[in-house]
């Protein structure tokens, strides 16, 4: 079997980055939860031997203004923060969480965020774009993000990101079944794949875990708060947890670890990448069939 690769992005872009690479090896990327100096931010991922950032492409914005109208406010102050074939290898940006569609006012304003940050993110050329997972009531959402989104105008590939439980509206609400509806009513487009995210609590049944295994996870994020903290103090997964990463490896999927500590010695976000990278070796080999 081919050794795991972490961390080992060829510093001269000209080369391909891992992110690009052989679907073989393991891919680890770090969510960001503020953008600085993109190239500072790299530069720390990289050392760190991480393979990819995820980040933040525009400013939080709480309110609708009285006109109704969306101003795009980037995060970074241009798109020459990086060069075209960094922000294509090595960049996965995530739109506006709050973009929803469900009342009239959402509607507009959504439609309009929707649209511009695709355009904008599109223009970068980031490797991957992760969307804004769905509510129940996803019907306006779906049918913008099939105009929009997953018509000829987005080439970028497109994740749409599905924690494995959410509260909504004091209800919990399994993402399955929020992602079944979502997937349907974009009528199954192949280019609409998933960012699973890891919870706290995780469904009931194993069964219920395993119908992921059929769907299109390009990618899973792996908050901090998902671990355990093991008698020596190292970070782990808990059993089910680990059972249902091990699996999901062998759909080639990239992990993204979010929520680390910033600002801290460099060993301890190692911690957790060793740790993934540990799971990502013990894995079984392959059958036949795979």
């Amino acid at each position: 079997t081919k050794p795991t690769r972490v961390g080992n992005w060829p510093r001269d872009t000209r080369g391909k980055m891992p992110v690009c690479g052989v679907p073989d090896n393991l891919y680890v990327g770090r969510q960001y939860t503020s953008v600085g100096d993109l190239r500072s931010m790299l530069k720390e991922a990289s050392a760190a031997k991480f393979d990819f950032v995820v980040v933040d492409l525009f400013k939080r914005t709480d309110t609708i203004p009285s006109d109704g109208k969306y101003t795009l406010q980037p995060s970074t102050v241009s798109d020459l923060a990086l060069d075209s074939k960094t922000w294509s290898s090595a960049v996965i940006g995530t739109l506006s969480d709050w973009i929803q569609m469900e009342t009239p006012a959402q509607q507009s304003y959504g439609l309009q965020a929707l649209e511009q940050e695709l355009s904008w993110a599109s223009h970068l050329g980031v490797y991957g774009i992760v969307l804004p997972p769905p509510t129940s009531h996803c019907e306006l959402y779906a049918a913008a993000l099939s105009r929009i989104g997953l018509s000829s105008i987005c080439t970028t590939q497109l994740m749409v990101r599905i924690p494995l439980l959410r509260q909504e509206d004091g209800v919990e609400v399994d993402g399955w079944n929020s992602w079944n509806q979502l997937r349907l009513l974009c009528d199954q487009n192949p280019r609409l794949q998933v960012c699973l995210e890891f919870t706290a609590d995780l469904p009931e049944t194993d069964q219920e875990l395993m119908r992921w295994l059929g769907e299109p996870v390009r990618s899973v994020i792996i908050p901090s708060d998902a671990f355990l903290t093991n008698k020596q103090g190292f970070p782990v997964l808990s059993k089910r947890h680990k059972a249902f990463l091990m699996q999901l490896f062998r759909n080639k999927v990239q992990v993204i670890l979010q929520g680390l500590p910033e600002n801290v010695k460099e060993t301890e976000t190692e911690k957790y990448l060793h740790y993934v990278a540990r799971l990502f070796q013990s894995r079984p080999a392959p059958t036949a069939q795979e």
